[in-house]
């Protein structure tokens, strides 16, 4: 039996955790249990129902399931659990606890690069109204180019935010979310499958929330809301998936 004890403090947790000692066996990342890890639950209704009521909360409702993603990741990699737990609504102190300071982390990394895509959104206004005549082909195919580059600018920026506020929401520390050595050596060890993951879930929660739009419009909220649980459980592969891989382990700091 492991000696590994999650309660101690950081410095006399080991420095690696094995992928093979979390709860479930880790045979590499699936992009579809994403979604379907969801319904492992007997209570996946109810937990559905909470989490997109308290999804339309503003500003606190994004806080709240972003600490709930982290009390997840917590329980499957270090308290051992063999599933995921409940949406308890009596937490939502505690979710709300340690989810805001991965979402000061989203906030102030996306203000730090709302001016690179300010320029791009200017250079790219500039040059669609600069098109006409025998350039417009030119124009559009340049414009276009921009547009890739846009989109990747958010992809690479959401992959720099993801281990930031993994390491943030784990230790429920702020300073720890600005450990930019331990970003940067996760995304050089799972930058593939996390970009890849991102996409897939972006690709399923759009047609997802398209259906539901034809379902009297409320159907696209619980479409969003299924959507940012499969982003956590995304988070928790991709963690495996560097701890696997040799990734240093994030100390974690249980919930009281």
């Amino acid at each position: 039996m492991s000696d590994y004890n999650p309660f101690t403090s950081p410095q006399t947790q080991p420095e690696q955790l094995d992928a093979s000692t979390s709860a479930h066996t880790f045979a590499g990342y699936d992009y579809l249990a994403n979604f379907t890890f969801f319904f492992q639950s007997p209570n996946w209704l109810m937990n559905w129902l909470l989490l997109t009521i308290v999804g339309i909360i503003p500003i606190l409702g994004p806080i709240v399931l972003m600490g709930y993603h982290y009390e997840i990741i917590g329980n499957l990699v270090y308290l051992r659990q063999p599933r995921y737990p409940d949406f308890d609504f009596s937490r939502f102190g505690v979710y709300l606890g340690r989810g805001i300071w991965p979402f000061l982390i989203t906030i102030i990394v996306g203000i730090c690069a709302t001016p690179i895509f300010v320029i791009i959104a200017i250079i790219f206004g500039l040059m669609i109204e600069g098109g006409g005549g025998p350039e417009k082909a030119l124009v559009f195919v340049a414009a276009s180019m921009m547009y890739v580059v846009f989109i990747v600018l958010g992809l690479l920026i959401n992959g720099l935010i993801m281990p930031l506020q993994l390491r943030s929401g784990l230790s429920q520390n702020f300073g720890q979310g600005f450990n930019f050595s331990f970003a940067f050596d996760f995304l050089s060890k799972v930058w593939l499958e996390l970009l890849l993951g991102i996409i897939f879930i972006g690709f399923v929660t759009t047609i997802l929330a398209l259906v539901g739009i034809l379902a009297l419009c409320v159907g696209y909220l619980f479409a969003f809301s299924l959507g940012f649980m499969a982003m956590g459980y995304h988070q928790y592969q991709l963690y495996l998936c560097y701890l696997g891989r040799g990734g240093e382990l994030i100390p974690y700091q249980p919930s009281t």
